[in-house]
């Protein structure tokens, strides 16, 4: 949607003043000339997670019979913008439920956790990021008053997103379980 957006704004040459404001407060901009600066946030943070998560399925796909390391690296790459895009695609005939991936529970926690990542959205994905930097960032430089805690950083669109997802999680848990 995002991309559709931003696309028809530059191929139309302009946009009305209600569309302009729909687009920055999806994404929180300051202006329309924060276009091209946001769309390459988004390209960035989205190639950094899928690279993350490519890399972190590589690390587990070390015992799948009849994979060389080209093959494994091209599952890994594939199912990380799957998981990412929510596509749901898998090159296994049976999916992830394939007697090699099955029991694999590292590969199918990247999966589940990239496809959440990829569910809830450019502008939470990129403030939960923030959050977790400004985290780490006090852990290191505990001493250090320019660190201090920042209660609001997370903002009220990425709590609720954030406690709405995990509820749905801990329900479909639940159910499952049942």
């Amino acid at each position: 949607m995002t991309f559709v957006t931003y696309f028809s704004y530059f191929f139309k040459g302009g946009v009305s003043y209600e569309t302009q404001a729909s687009i920055s407060e999806m994404s929180y901009m300051r202006g329309m000339g924060d276009v091209v600066s946001t769309l390459k946030s988004i390209l960035y943070v989205t190639f950094a997670v899928e690279a993350v998560a490519a890399a972190l399925i590589y690390i587990s796909i070390y015992d799948i019979p009849d994979m060389d390391w080209s093959e494994q690296l091209f599952f890994s790459v594939f199912h990380a913008i799957s998981a990412f895009c929510n596509a749901g695609f898998s090159t296994f005939s049976a999916g992830m439920y394939d007697d090699a991936l099955r029991f694999n529970y590292p590969l199918q926690l990247i999966i589940a956790t990239t496809f959440i990542f990829g569910g809830m959205g450019f502008v939470i994905v990129v403030n939960v990021l923030r959050y977790l930097r400004d985290r780490a960032e006090r852990l290191i430089y505990r001493h250090d008053q320019r660190y201090i805690y920042r209660p609001w950083l997370l903002n009220i669109n990425s709590r609720i997103t954030l406690i709405t997802t995990g509820a749905l999680l801990l329900v479909g848990l639940i159910g499952v379980m049942i």
